[in-house]
C-alpha cells in the first residue's frame, strides 16, 4: 500500500513537470524565466531551446512509464536487474540534479544573484 501511494505521488509530480516542460516547448512563458539561473550580472547561463524542453519532457515521461511498471499499475514483464537496477538509476540521475553543479543550480548553488527564487529559498538556510 506505501509503495502503491508512493507511485501515485511520484506519478503527480512528474506528470506536472512533463506538462511544464511541454508547455515550454508549445511557446509557454510561465515561470520559464525563473527556472533559468543567471550569473551576477542577470545574464542566463543555460539558455534552453525547445527540443531541450522536448528531450526533457521525453525522459521524464519515459521514467513516469517505468515507475508505472515498476509499481504494477502497467503490466509490462521486464527483468529482474531492469527493474532493479532502474529505480537506482533514475533515482542518481535526479540526486545528481538536486546536487548541482555547486554555483549556479541544486541544493549546494552559492550564486544569490539569481532570478531562480526557489532555490534560492531552498539555499537560504543550508547557508545561514
Amino acid at each position: 500500500m506505501i509503495l502503491f501511494t508512493l507511485i501515485l505521488l511520484y506519478r503527480s509530480v512528474l506528470t506536472v513537470l512533463i506538462i511544464i516542460h511541454f508547455y515550454w516547448v508549445f511557446g509557454g512563458t510561465w515561470r520559464f524565466a525563473n527556472a533559468l539561473p543567471t550569473n551576477e550580472v542577470g545574464e542566463r547561463v543555460l539558455n534552453p531551446r525547445k527540443i531541450d524542453s522536448a528531450i526533457i519532457g521525453t525522459g521524464l515521461g519515459l521514467f513516469l512509464f517505468y515507475f508505472l511498471i515498476y509499481g504494477q499499475i502497467i503490466k509490462v514483464a521486464l527483468h529482474d536487474w531492469l527493474m532493479e537496477y532502474g529505480v537506482l538509476t533514475i533515482s542518481g540521475i535526479f540526486l545528481l540534479r538536486a546536487i548541482g553543479d555547486f554555483k549556479y543550480v541544486g541544493f549546494f548553488s552559492f550564486n544569490w544573484h539569481t532570478n531562480n527564487t526557489t532555490s534560492l529559498e531552498i539555499n537560504q538556510p543550508i547557508i545561514c
